[in-house]
């Protein structure tokens, strides 16, 4: 069976294109129309573009200039909640113009498609809203007693000589009799775009079945083999794609490797002075101050074991003018301390320096 959630929507706008397709040429029918700037969103809007013509499709004969629909997959159920959201979708879209009332109320309905009777709600509308059903014939009924008019559509309990696509779309079909059927439909109309994208769906839906009556059906093998096959390549594709991002993720780390082993070897070019200029941006202090306590200490090993001390002295009189300064300043404030009488254990403590010290200087 193909994982992942099957996208009925696409498959029901398709079925109601083929319903109407007579009367297309009257129709407009726009999927998943949002509503104003914020994020809700009609399941499909039918728009009648001349009012006096009436639609002969059973399923359309309730409507007026704008239609609201509001379709239910057979894995879902209608409750009160549906009810209230879509009928509350109706009441924004009537309001959601520019000028008042450029809908009208009495332009506007509300359709339900689902594939189970939704008893529970139906009897809470009775009681509630004191809504009357009843039923227009085989799959659709008529909820009366509102100011929209409203009907509720079962899909799989409409006649398959009126609306064979839309009472197909589903998942239980059976092999055998239904899924011959549905073969010897589909054959004649398998270059058409939408009959394309619902019998995909339906395809999908009833895998297992097909498959099954596959097996026991030389035509159906045949006659099924593009759409299987087509399945087939896509649920591969899909598994490629997955595949591919994960390798692109194992490779990553060995590109990495290699990329850093090329700015090696081309340090001295531009190379390594971008990724040296990152580098600084992502570490800057820690490294810098890693960096310099490293430096100063390996210099201070090397000058102290290699150099003279007149090398020292000049590193020293260029890296630390400043301090050299400072000693020449508290040797004279020694000198001018020890002028004056003052004891070397005075001394020492207000130049801040030990005793040892002062008496070398004075020396």
């Amino acid at each position: 069976m193909t994982e992942g959630k099957l996208q009925w929507h696409p498959a029901f706008v398709a079925a109601l294109h083929i319903e109407f397709e007579n009367e297309l040429d009257v129709l407009e029918i726009k999927s998943e129309h949002l509503l104003g700037k914020k994020p809700l969103q009609i399941d499909v809007l039918v728009i009648k573009k001349a009012e006096d013509t009436p639609i002969r499709k059973n399923i359309g004969q309730i409507f007026r200039k704008y239609n609201i629909i509001e379709y239910k997959s057979p894995e879902d159920s209608l409750n009160i909640n549906d009810f209230y959201k879509v009928y509350a979708y109706a009441c924004l879209y009537q309001s959601d113009t520019e000028h008042v009332c450029a809908i009208r109320p009495d332009e506007l309905t509300i359709t339900f498609v689902c594939s189970h009777y939704p008893r529970k709600m139906l009897k809470q509308l009775k009681a509630g809203r004191s809504l009357a059903v009843t039923r227009k014939s085989n799959g659709i009924y008529y909820l009366t007693g509102d100011e929209f008019p409203i009907q509720l559509i079962i899909a799989n309990r409409l006649p398959k000589e009126e609306n064979y696509w839309l009472q197909s779309l589903r998942n239980d079909l059976k092999p055998g009799y239904e899924i011959q059927s549905l073969l010897e439909n589909y054959e004649t109309q398998k270059n058409a775009p939408y009959h394309q994208a619902l019998m995909d769906l339906i395809v999908r839906a009833n895998q297992k079945q097909i498959e099954e009556e596959r097996k026991m059906c030389d035509a159906l093998r045949e006659i099924f083999a593009d759409e299987l096959k087509r399945i087939a390549a896509e649920d591969a594709q899909k598994m490629a794609e997955e595949m591919a991002g994960k390798m692109a993720e194992d490779m990553a780390g060995k590109m990495a490797e290699d990329m850093a082993g090329k700015m090696a070897e081309d340090m001295a070019g531009k190379m390594a002075e971008d990724m040296a200029e990152k580098m600084a941006k992502d570490m800057a202090e820690e490294m810098a101050k890693k960096t310099a306590e490293k430096t100063t200490a390996q210099l201070k090993k090397e000058v102290t074991a290699q150099v003279t001390e007149e090398v020292t002295a000049q590193v020293t009189e260029k890296i630390s003018a400043k301090y050299i300064e400072q000693g020449e300043r508290r040797a004279k404030q020694i000198f001018k301390l020890f002028a004056i009488g003052t004891p070397i254990e005075i001394i020492a403590e207000k130049c801040g320096v030990s005793t040892n010290k002062v008496q070398q200087i004075l020396e």
